[in-house]
């Protein structure tokens, strides 16, 4: 099984991805699809990005041992080591989240190359 790639499982949880299932697929690229790391930080409402700590740091540093192919341009990232508890990370390879980079579009290209950007561009 490959996959090149790869929609992470569970807005990037601790448990949605094993290190197994990223050895099998070996993706190229990872897509998290996630809401900003304080969505719900002040609510009482605890179905949120803050209160269950989406993307955990564990999945993001798997990823990122998994993933050959850099972005071209690093960015700082929050990810959560746990729940309401974040941390800034850099993010070099090709893992993409919906909280950090916004709506995003995959286009595939003939030579088996992709291309991942902003909706809005």
């Amino acid at each position: 099984m490959n996959a090149d790639v790869y929609e992470v499982g569970h807005h990037g949880s601790h448990n949605g991805t094993t290190s197994n299932l990223v050895e099998a697929i070996t993706p190229k690229i990872a897509v998290i699809s996630m809401g900003k790391w304080n969505d719900g930080q002040n609510s009482t409402n605890q179905f949120n990005t803050w209160h269950y700590g989406h993307p955990r740091k564990v999945t993001v540093d798997m990823l990122s041992l998994a993933i050959k192919d850099r972005r071209s341009t690093p960015i700082s990232a929050h990810v959560a080591e746990g729940a309401q508890r974040f941390v800034l990370s850099t993010v070099r390879k090709k893992i993409y989240g919906t909280g950090w980079d916004g709506t995003l579009k995959v286009w595939a290209t003939a030579n088996e190359d992709y291309i991942v950007r902003r909706a809005d561009n």
